[in-house]
């Protein structure tokens, strides 16, 4: 008893641990359908939501939940240290959509972040792909435009144009479907920047115009278009209509939630000025980009290229003051920048270590698996075979007992025939003897009656001497008609080219069935010493018969 409160307690406690609240559960749900349809309404009642009050379950829903909103809102994120919670919570052997959702975000955050280096997200994203090849119907299309826009941009920032315009197109079409008009538009500046790099300026041209017939542009993606207009006219030439796309994005900046970078913009409006032959503009808006640079952006030592451009700016006007200063602080950032990339680069290698041991650590578990499911297929393969055995011996042993009971059955039926055989010979032989006797005391009375008239009419003594003789010719003929050659042949195995006479088959049929010589005799009508000669001669036509015929050696016993 106790070790059975021993075992089952463990698994109480266990099975306690993983219930959860069912009612924050639908609500979650809830939250979660509404997201593709009323995203305000959803980051509302996410933010009436104490997260510090859930259990597990409900913790990870919500983070991922949170993170989803998040993304989509375009919210600052600075980290991926909540949504890595849901992905470890959703985890399990067989991917579910919401593990699957998790990790997509995930890898998203980490690549709007900068946290991570590309390979790292970019082999989470393929994961994903695989699970999806083989099971298409667990994601919505909402989450695959996301998963296929964000390997589309990682493909464009290592140079993969033609793959990135392929998950662009997908990302796309998807999108259309759908009918979500921001993710049409993130996807289809993909596809720009993708044409617009590989110099393709009349198809670049064509998605641009088709994005100036799109209704319902919200204001940030309407941001992101006029800097892919600007950049478009730049290489195009027309600088001037460049500076003016640019500017407009400056005048719009401060009434959108997720604010441009603006030192890219003012870096490119200066390079339209340089173009344009405007050193001092170019000094201006190089310097304004400088100044735009703050903490709040990421990868902001990336930026070490704008520095070195004012400095060389300033250089050629004889700033020199401007210009050792900011060269300065280039080389600064740029260093910061090599040691950040080489921080990233150490990360890239470490999580590539904890993923080749937790890969190594799967290889193992599955190792083991297949060697259990090995065994267990061993099991049940020698099981089988065993079980076949059994059953080949349980049918065999049915057989025999079957085969027992036909040779009982048969014999039974054979001993029931026998015996009815033998009943049928009695009653024939009875037969005969009764036939025998009328006729012996026929003739014994006719012999006596004779006698007496012998003498005294002679005329009538030969009458009933020739009626004698005509009664032994009828019995005889009686005789045969009883004993015909199916019945002899049926009893006797004696070839049919042996020639036996009436007389001879019914000697031996009635030798066959054990009937005294001295009542063969009497039924034949014939002497003892004819008797003797008759078997004689019988016996010389059966000595050619082969030995192995069991009815003539029989016969033969009884001459």
């Amino acid at each position: 008893m106790r070790g059975l409160i021993l075992f089952f307690l463990p698994l109480l406690i266990f099975f306690s641990c993983q219930t959860y609240n069912k009612s924050v559960r639908h609500q979650l749900i809830a939250i979660d359908s509404l997201i593709y349809k009323n995203i305000s309404a959803a980051k509302d009642s996410l933010e009436q939501m104490d997260a510090g009050s859930l259990d597990e379950k409900n913790k990870a829903y919500y983070y991922l939940l949170k993170t989803i909103v998040g993304v989509n809102t375009n919210q600052a994120i600075s980290n991926d240290s909540t949504i890595t919670i849901a992905v470890q919570r959703f985890k399990a052997p067989i991917p579910n959509n919401n593990y699957l959702r998790a990790v997509i975000y995930q890898s998203v955050v980490r690549f709007q972040t900068g946290q991570y280096p590309d390979s790292i997200i970019f082999d989470a994203f393929k994961d994903v792909e695989q699970i999806l090849a083989m099971k298409p119907d667990l994601m919505s299309r909402h989450t695959l435009t996301y998963l296929w826009f964000y390997i589309g941009l990682l493909h464009q920032s290592n140079s993969n144009h033609k793959l990135a315009e392929e998950y662009f197109s997908r990302a796309l079409n998807n999108a259309r479907q759908i009918n979500n008009v921001e993710s049409i538009v993130s996807a289809s500046l993909g596809i720009f920047w993708s044409y617009l790099r590989n110099r393709n300026f009349e198809e670049a041209g064509a998605v641009l115009n088709r994005l100036d017939s799109l209704k319902d542009i919200p204001p940030e993606r309407q941001l992101d278009i006029l800097n892919a207009q600007g950049a478009y006219y730049i290489v195009k030439g027309n600088n001037s209509k460049a500076i003016g796309f640019y500017r407009e994005i400056e005048r719009l900046a401060s009434s959108v939630s997720r604010k441009p970078r603006m030192p890219n913009i003012y870096y490119a409006i200066a390079l339209a000025y340089d173009r344009m032959n405007l050193p001092d503009s170019v000094i201006y808006y190089a310097q304004k980009s400088i100044n735009s640079i703050n903490d709040s952006l990421l990868n902001k030592y990336d930026y070490h290229h704008l520095y070195a451009y004012l400095g060389s700016k300033a250089l050629k006007q004889k700033l020199y003051p401007l210009a050792a200063q900011t060269y300065k602080e280039a080389f600064q950032l740029l260093m910061n920048s090599v040691e950040r990339k080489t921080e990233k680069q150490i990360l890239q290698l470490e999580k590539k270590y904890d993923i080749s041991l937790a890969q190594i650590d799967s290889l193992r578990q599955r190792q083991r698996y297949q060697r259990l499911i090995f065994v267990s297929v061993g099991v049940f393969l020698v099981a089988i075979f065993v079980f076949l055995i059994f059953l080949l011996d349980l049918r065999k042993s049915r057989l025999e007992l079957e085969n027992e009971r036909l040779l009982r059955v048969s014999a039974e039926q054979k001993m029931e025939s026998n015996m009815r055989e033998n009943q049928q010979k009695k009653h024939l032989l009875d037969l005969y003897r009764l036939i025998t006797k009328r006729e012996n005391n026929t003739q014994k009375r006719f012999s006596e009656l004779s006698q007496r008239l012998v003498k005294n009419n002679p005329d009538i003594y030969n009458d009933l001497n020739n009626e004698l003789k005509h009664l032994k010719r009828e019995f005889f003929e009686l005789l045969k008609g009883l004993v015909d050659d199916e019945l002899f042949y049926s009893h006797l195995s004696i070839p049919k080219s042996i020639p036996l006479t009436n007389s001879e088959k019914m000697i031996l049929f009635l030798l066959y069935f054990k009937m005294p010589g001295s009542e063969i005799t009497k039924i034949l009508g014939i002497t003892s010493n004819n008797f003797r000669v008759r078997k004689s001669v019988i016996k010389k036509k059966l000595a050619g018969i082969s030995e192995d015929n069991a009815v003539i050696q029989s016969l033969k016993g009884l001459f």
